[in-house]
């Protein structure tokens, strides 16, 4: 959702296709005129691997759909191959160096790959952290040269993480830093996705669909980041 803003605001007029009710195209699909095809893809019964991607970004691997994986292994194993669907000519690998499970998945394969992360060891990362209340600000380094400063508009250290992923996205495309800036700011997030829907008695409401023990772990984070009085958590 995040490169589909940047993307459509740079005007590279993209078709997306997302998981979520996006505000800025009206729902979870947009139909581009352009060769840019913006998808978010699912592991589950290896449904992403019917995809041809020439960039293909790995954010986390962790155990999850265990009614049709085996263990942990088999997932990353089938993310290993997702990695391979990229040409080996001209594809390339956005790989999140946070996560041990996605380093395993692509540490081997003959495919180039961009790493992101928190430290300066990845090719894409993050300075000068700031939090505000639960939104970030950083600057952001590709190889030690400054690429751009974001002031996020979404809370979560998750979503200033996602953001790397984004800006090598817009590097490889060779979308400007003051135009990926300009769309990433922009973004608001997606419906029900940390979602803010009003207040009650002074206590701002959230909905969000995080069900992954993972996925809660990083909304109630992001709740805290915020520095509540205190956090009331209504589990569906």
């Amino acid at each position: 959702s995040m490169i589909a803003t940047f993307t459509q605001s740079a005007g590279c007029d993209p078709t997306v296709m997302v998981g979520g009710n996006l505000n800025n195209i009206g729902g979870s699909l947009r139909i581009g005129h352009s060769d840019l095809f913006v998808a978010e893809a699912c592991e589950y019964k290896n449904s992403f691997l019917s995809f041809t991607p020439t960039i293909a970004i790995i954010l986390n691997i962790d155990r999850d759909h265990l009614d049709f994986f085996s263990d942990t292994d088999d997932i990353i194993a089938s993310f290993t191959k997702f990695a391979y669907l990229v040409p080996e000519k001209d594809g390339v690998v956005i790989a999140c160096l946070d996560d041990a499970n996605t380093v395993k998945a692509v540490k081997d394969i003959n495919r180039r790959v961009i790493t992101f992360g928190l430290s300066k060891e990845a090719d894409f990362y993050l300075d000068n952290l700031t939090n505000h209340d639960g939104y970030y600000s950083f600057d952001i380094y590709h190889k030690g040269e400054f690429f751009t400063h974001l002031d996020m508009a979404v809370p979560g250290i998750h979503n200033a993480r996602n953001s790397l992923s984004a800006a090598a996205v817009a590097w490889l495309l060779g979308v400007s830093p003051e135009d990926f800036k300009k769309g990433i700011e922009e973004y608001r997030g997606v419906g029900r996705r940390f979602e803010y829907r009003g207040s009650y008695n002074g206590a701002r409401i959230y909905d969000d669909y995080a069900h992954h023990p993972s996925e809660i772990e990083a909304t109630l984070k992001a709740a805290a980041d915020m520095k509540p009085k205190r956090t009331i958590c209504v589990f569906q």
